[in-house]
């Protein structure tokens, strides 16, 4: 899970023994500060093979950060807190029988302060954002709304599932592109939201869709993207020449979720 802080970013990872609610391993990556560095090594190891409860953990984190051998400066026993709780909360996908090779495939956008503490199925997805990027180079509907359905990427197969569900898809093509519509759709009464980007696409703009107050729900894609290649600022524009792929099965299983058959 991710979560941005005044020192960096935090990746939280864990290994959880599932019939056993035990939390096996936690590892913390990032771009973060924190000093002595080895303590985020000497919290890690303290925090193997424990209870999956979130006032336990909490405890031990605090009181790690109290007793440590020396001050610890940086990202706040808060910080990482809050890291390993929302990391913890995926364990709510396990009740939608979504695999675990997926939960770092997820992305929940929250608005108004309202952390993430469930998966809540309180809304039907109405609208679909799809980026440009999936279809391919040489398509006709590669900037625009639409698809002819040749079979030659992933983009046509999603948005046949999409229609089943009645759910409309927009095609992104740049970053403004994204908000201008994020914002009408919001303005029109739309409630609930999908779509699909990169990892590294939700870290940069995380606070960038939850100032926009549109709730939703963010897929992973696959292949080389454009931070992958070093082609972010193409991809901002719309000119990025990358070719990527959805992930069909978890596309698939996500609107099963929030758009069951009446």
């Amino acid at each position: 899970m991710i979560e941005k802080t005044e020192k960096g970013i935090i990746k939280c990872t864990a290994n959880m023994d599932f019939k056993r609610n035990v939390l096996k391993k936690l590892v913390f990556t990032g771009d973060f500060f924190i000093y002595p560095r080895r303590a985020i090594f000497d919290l890690e190891s303290i925090l193997k093979n424990i209870q999956i409860r979130k006032d336990n953990i909490r405890e031990i984190v605090n009181n790690f950060y109290n007793n440590y051998q020396q001050s610890i400066e940086g990202v706040t026993s808060q910080n990482l807190i809050s890291a390993i709780n929302k990391c913890l909360n995926k364990l709510e996908f396990k009740k939608y029988k979504i695999p675990l090779k997926y939960f770092n495939d997820i992305f929940i956008v929250e608005v108004n302060g309202n952390h993430f503490e469930k998966f809540k199925i309180e809304h039907k997805i109405e609208i679909l954002l799809l980026p440009y990027c999936v279809k391919m180079v040489e398509c006709s509907f590669r900037y625009r709304d639409g698809c002819n359905f040749c079979e030659m990427c992933s983009f046509g197969e999603v948005v046949k599932l999409a229609y089943q569900k009645g759910i409309r898809d927009i095609t992104i093509i740049s970053y403004e592109c994204l908000e201008e519509n994020l914002k009408s759709l919001k303005a029109d009464g739309i409630k609930f939201f999908a779509g699909c980007c990169c990892e590294a696409f939700y870290i940069k703009h995380k606070e960038d869709f939850e100032k926009i107050g549109l709730p939703g729900v963010l897929i992973n894609i696959d292949n080389k993207t454009c931070y992958d290649l070093g082609r972010e600022k193409e991809a901002h524009n719309g000119k990025f020449e990358g070719f990527t792929e959805l992930k069909i099965p978890l596309i698939k299983k996500i609107l099963e979720i929030f758009n069951k058959d009446d």
